[in-house]
């Protein structure tokens, strides 16, 4: 929007961090940048926030950038701009530069602190808590597509107490928890995941997993990427009451961010290296690469969230017969309407290579080494209570297309989740 100077001036309120230039002001004087929303160190009052700018000078204004976006204007010796911040990280730093036509710059720089939080409280250390319980209806436990840390049950060898599948229908419960804290740039975390059945037959497929890991994360100010951030976590994963494995994980993860008025996304590149440390000496330790590329983005005013997945690499569980390479791709939804009722949905499609075991029969379009084609779908809806905990009905459903062990298994129940 281009407004004029006269206006302007008498508009302007007596809080701006500046007062104009006089008009005999010279001509290589850079443009001015005011503005009564911000100042140079502040902290923000809500989490989305209408920021103005008034640019000044006694040329034309050419080009305005707001944290490296070029912004839409005529040129004129004044212009007057409002851009929506979301200032929901710990601290914010908006830079905002200004050229006019003689290639004269002013730049400035604003830190805003999270709402109640200033430079005095930067460095406490905060907490967070997450945790998720199901109950559900299992009708072929042995495949678990939702294990979070590697798929355990790809070969029978790794499940000796497995019992035919048709008798294999189960209650299952499972318990999720996750907690840590941030200080400054440094995450610490620790958790587990719990699954048991009710059937005694099928105990053999009850799993515990434990970890714990921790990041740091460098910020670049004026960068193509944000952030970059170094992550590790060490697991114990027990299957049937017996020790299985201990995986350590390393991930180096470049972060694209971008915040507007529409709300914001988050591309994440992630470079992943594993190594499973296995308890029985019958499986052969290894390395195990990956790549991932995560996509999500928030919209606040709809209440809306979308996530996608994608990521190729290699795996195995220390028998030749297990080693495949893979790609998978997820995409999820998570919806939510004004009176806290939530529709959470999303499916997933993968391929895997086995290069080192042969199929049932070569006479399929899958090839002649065994190849796996998995799936998934999951729809919950359900009611957010006390802005914190969330209750959903829920129902998933996965298939493989293989040519070595199809397979299909339907899960429905209740899950009930929160976080403090």
């Amino acid at each position: 929007m281009v407004l004029t100077l006269a206006g302007i001036l008498l508009a302007a309120p007596a809080g701006w961090a500046q007062t104009a230039k006089p008009a005999e002001a010279q001509a290589n004087d850079p443009p001015q940048i005011l503005t009564a929303d911000l100042t140079r160190e502040m902290t923000a009052v809500s989490e989305s926030q209408v920021v103005s700018f008034v640019f000044i000078d006694t040329e034309p204004i050419v080009k305005i950038l707001i944290n490296g976006e070029a912004q839409q204007f005529e040129p004129a010796d004044t212009v007057l701009l409002e851009q929506t911040f979301t200032f929901d990280q710990p601290k914010t730093l908006v830079e905002v530069i200004a050229t006019d036509a003689s290639g004269n710059t002013h730049r400035k720089t604003y830190l805003v602190y999270k709402p109640g939080t200033t430079r005095e409280t930067e460095g406490y250390i905060r907490t967070f808590v997450t945790f998720r319980t199901r109950f559900e209806a299992d009708s072929n436990p042995i495949f678990d597509l939702s294990f979070p840390f590697s798929q355990i049950y790809t070969y029978p060898v790794q499940a000796p107490d497995a019992v035919p599948d048709k008798e294999q229908k189960d209650i299952r419960s499972s318990v999720e928890m996750l907690g840590g804290g941030t200080y400054d740039n440094y995450t610490m975390y620790g958790g587990l995941r719990s699954i048991l059945y009710r059937k005694p037959k099928n105990q053999g497929l009850e799993s515990n997993v434990y970890f714990i890991g921790g990041s740091y994360q460098f910020v670049f100010e004026r960068s193509f990427f944000n952030a970059l951030s170094l992550e590790y976590m060490l697991m114990d994963i027990n299957l049937a009451g017996y020790d299985y494995s201990r995986n350590n994980a390393l991930s180096a993860v470049l972060i694209k961010a971008r915040k507007d008025k529409k709300g914001s996304a988050q591309h994440k590149f992630a470079l992943d290296l594993q190594h499973k440390d296995f308890s029985r000496p019958s499986q052969t330790d290894g390395m195990t690469p990956g790549m991932r590329w995560i996509f999500n983005s928030n919209d606040p005013e709809q209440m809306d969230r979308y996530t996608s997945e994608l990521a190729v690499g290699t795996s195995s569980e220390g028998y030749d017969l297990t080693d495949y390479k893979y790609i998978t791709s997820t995409f999820d939804w998570n919806l939510r309407w004004e009176n806290n009722v939530k529709l959470e949905t999303g499916f997933g499609v993968g391929f895997r290579d086995y290069p080192n075991e042969k199929p049932l029969a070569a006479q399929t379009f899958l090839g002649k080494k065994r190849r796996d084609m998995p799936g998934q779908f999951n729809i919950r809806t359900g009611y957010l209570f006390l802005k914190k905990i969330t209750a959903l009905l829920s129902y998933s459903y996965e298939y493989s297309f293989s040519n070595k062990n199809p397979y299909k298994r339907s899960l429905y129940g209740v899950i009930v989740q929160g976080t403090f």
